[in-house]
């Protein structure tokens, strides 16, 4: 269990879900006293769920109609050019006559039919289920003015909302402005790394599988796999009385008590879960199947909100070969050993057990999909694609309204074949702040007046992409 992003010595995660916290008790031995336990446990509680003043004990009932926005993060710079083709553009073919993606038609190469301009590629095949529905929207010219080329840059600065080397991410931010107090508000999910944007004031858990999450110490772990947790087993019995001794110990009892049943309420809901995927599963590396960080976060999520966790936001990686400078693509768009095409298929796969597995609960929830930035129209002499601009973002579920939103100019792959090769990036059609605002205004319910903290100095334009009545 680890719930920020931690750089000292005394605190490392196993990468099974598990934190290992050493210096409980004295040099390292067991000093059992009820001073040095005490202190032990205080310092544990505060590391992982932060402070507890103000904090309720943990209920776990989830309001009914509770919105849920996951921010999906393509890190390396996805190309939108060819995760949503422009064939209708006869100029796409110029800029792209070795990696474009082929005009709709029977050849399973093919892009697949959106529009009469924009195709999806083909390894995305499998969201063709949500895009038939009406629930899925595609942006493809997202990015923000101020943004550069460095992958690290434009990360930090999307997930803090502002062009700004740090301070609170857009998330946490969200947090501290509206009400709430539960340990399970927000989530990064399959990963025990904490994203910048739920880090800052209030500490956020990063679980990388539900069935892992625990806490353990090598000083008071015992049997095979730590079979005997002394210290779960001790943070128990101190948090079962709760107003002993001076103001101190009982904060202490009361934060030890939350995050003990913050541990078996993600535990109890990923126990023997099986998703009701019509037969697809996650990828999250159970059972042989391969291992996606993705697949692993979606899987987490769902578990926790069919348990009626009380989830508002919650941070995920899509972890893909998204840099493509070379070999973007195999001996053909949809070549198995292609690590490009391969990420599409595996995400796309993992998305659409995701929305099997929500059923109604889809309603309640807006999965939001996009990248730092995106690449060149033009391919370059190693057959990739380079640092760009404008990329694609999806969105789907909840109150989405499916369609494309600005599009990108008639004429812009024409104008790019004029001036290239100092003028070839996808242009910018829409902000990505404004596609996470509107989503946080309508489907959150945001107050319009917060823009101000949550996205410094931005003017607000409303897309209408969250209109639909659920």
């Amino acid at each position: 269990m680890s719930h920020q992003d931690h750089h000292d010595d005394d605190h490392h995660d196993d990468g099974h879900g598990h934190t290992h916290t050493n210096g409980l008790g004295s040099c390292g031995s067991r000093d059992h006293s009820r001073r040095a336990f005490l202190k032990g446990a205080a310092a544990s509680s505060v590391a992982l769920l932060g402070s507890s003043y103000g904090m309720p004990d943990l209920t776990f009932a989830q309001t009914a109609g509770k919105k849920t926005l996951i921010k999906i993060f393509m890190r390396g710079g996805a190309d939108g050019l060819s995760l949503v083709p422009k064939y209708g553009d006869a100029n796409y073919r110029i800029l792209r006559p070795d990696i474009g993606v082929p005009t709709p038609s029977a050849d399973p190469n093919s892009a697949i039919r959106l529009d009469d301009m924009y195709g999806l590629n083909p390894n995305l095949r499998p969201l063709m289920e949500i895009w038939d529905t009406g629930r899925m929207a595609i942006g493809p010219g997202v990015h923000f003015a101020e943004g550069n080329r460095s992958h690290f840059d434009c990360q930090q600065w999307i997930e803090l909302g502002e062009r700004k080397d740090a301070g609170d991410g857009l998330f946490n931010k969200y947090l501290q402005l509206n009400a709430g107090n539960d340990p399970l508000r927000a989530l990064r999910a399959g990963s025990n790394n904490m994203a910048a944007s739920l880090g800052g004031t209030i500490i956020v858990p990063a679980i990388s599988a539900g069935r892992d999450y625990n806490l353990t110490n090598s000083d008071w772990c015992g049997g095979t796999n730590c079979s005997d947790n002394g210290l779960t087993r001790a943070l128990e019995q101190l948090g079962a009385v709760a107003n002993v001794g001076p103001e101190i110990e009982r904060e202490t009892r009361r934060t030890s008590k939350i995050m003990v049943d913050t541990i078996a309420q993600v535990q109890a809901a990923s126990l023997n879960y099986t998703p009701s995927a019509n037969g697809m599963l996650y990828l999250d590396g159970e059972n042989g199947r391969r291992f996606t960080t993705m697949g692993r976060g979606l899987k987490l999520v769902a578990q926790l909100l069919k348990a009626g966790a009380p989830l508002e936001v919650a941070a995920i990686d899509w972890s893909g070969h998204w840099d493509t400078h070379e070999n973007q693509i195999g001996a053909s768009i949809i070549d198995e050993t292609n690590s490009h095409a391969r990420s599409l298929r595996e995400g796309a796969d993992n998305l659409v057990t995701f929305w099997r597995d929500l059923g109604a609960l889809r309603d309640n929830v807006i999965v939001m999909v996009g990248s730092e930035f995106g690449r060149t129209a033009l391919q370059n002499g190693s057959k990739g694609t380079d640092h760009g601009r404008g990329s694609v973002w999806f969105a789907l579920g909840g109150p989405t309204v499916g369609g494309i939103y600005a599009p990108l100019p008639a004429e812009m792959t024409a104008d790019l074949v004029r001036n290239r090769p100092n003028n070839n990036s996808v242009p910018i059609t829409m902000n990505y702040k404004d596609m996470l605002a509107e989503a946080m205004i309508r489907h959150l319910g945001v107050p319009q007046s917060q823009l101000t903290t949550l996205f410094p100095g931005h003017t607000f334009t409303n897309f209408n992409m969250f209109t639909r009545s659920v």
